[in-house]
């Protein structure tokens, strides 16, 4: 089953503006930063998805919820420092 882009929020940990929010197979809500990869999950916990719904920007109205990738991309200090030539 895909997991759904349901917003974006600040990552609390790098500071990334557009850090994801999907919900899990489960419904459940959680952040996936693809600046540092920080996760956070919910878990279910109706006060850690009420507090991660709050600092959320949904996905606009209109806008059809997108699958998130299956393996997010990495991005990070080293990267284009070993790229094969």
């Amino acid at each position: 089953m895909a997991k759904k882009l349901i917003g974006h929020m600040a990552c609390p940990e790098c500071g990334f503006s557009d850090a994801e929010v999907g919900e899990d197979k489960n419904g459940h809500p959680y952040r996936h930063c693809p600046d540092c990869n920080a996760q956070y999950f919910t878990r279910g916990d109706p006060g850690r998805i009420a507090k991660l719904k709050e600092k959320m920007r949904p996905v606009k109205t209109g806008e059809p919820a997108q699958d998130l990738p299956a393996t997010p991309k990495k991005r990070g200090a080293l990267d284009g420092l070993f790229d094969p030539k």
